[in-house]
């Protein structure tokens, strides 16, 4: 079983599928999860399991929002900090989320937090820098972040500790912005 998510003019629908090993999926159910007020989808993240979605709920100052996406339901998870999401993963495990929060005065927060809310921990704050969590490693070491350097606009590609919080430079990427980064499944 997986969960599809689509982003588009239509709204925010979900599919979940099913089939076997070696066997085309087959749509089971599709649902219009938002019509209107969709933010980009590098805004949320998918659990592992498919179930859950953690986005930025456009309609509420950019607040974390947790929804279950077989019922349906939605609850904030923003009143514990006074930030705007700008971006959100889950743990390989599903138990916890990565969020990159930015402030008034445009510094960014790495925040871990259980999928409740509960337990937050600060990992890196800074003042010259806009933090963008991307992926989780797959042993559950390390966060994969970019991030743009605001007085230089200097893009890097950042592997932030979870134990820790240190952050080692990857790559430097100019003013490029990349789109599509994660671990490789060995998480390196």
């Amino acid at each position: 079983t997986a969960a599809v998510l689509f982003a588009g003019i239509a709204g925010l629908v979900a599919w979940r599928t099913s089939g076997s090993s070696g066997k085309a999926p087959t749509a089971t159910a599709a649902r219009r999860l938002q019509a209107r007020g969709v933010t980009f989808l590098y805004d949320g993240s998918l659990s592992p399991d498919g179930r859950y979605l953690a986005s930025r709920d456009a309609s509420s100052n950019g607040l974390l929002v947790f929804r279950d996406l077989a019922t349906g339901r939605s609850r904030s998870l923003g009143s514990g900090f006074r930030g705007v999401l700008v971006a959100a993963v889950f743990s390989p495990d599903g138990k916890q989320l990565a969020c990159s929060l930015r402030f008034p005065d445009w510094f960014t927060e790495l925040r871990v937090m259980g999928i409740d809310g509960s337990q937050q921990r600060l990992l890196y704050r800074d003042l010259e820098t806009i933090l963008r969590v991307r992926h989780w490693s797959p042993d559950g070491r390390f966060i994969l972040a970019t991030a743009v350097l605001t007085p230089k606009r200097k893009v890097q590609l950042v592997r932030v500790s979870v134990a820790d919080g240190s952050v080692r430079v990857l790559a430097d990427m100019g003013r490029d912005f990349p789109v599509g980064t994660s671990f490789s499944p060995d998480s390196r």
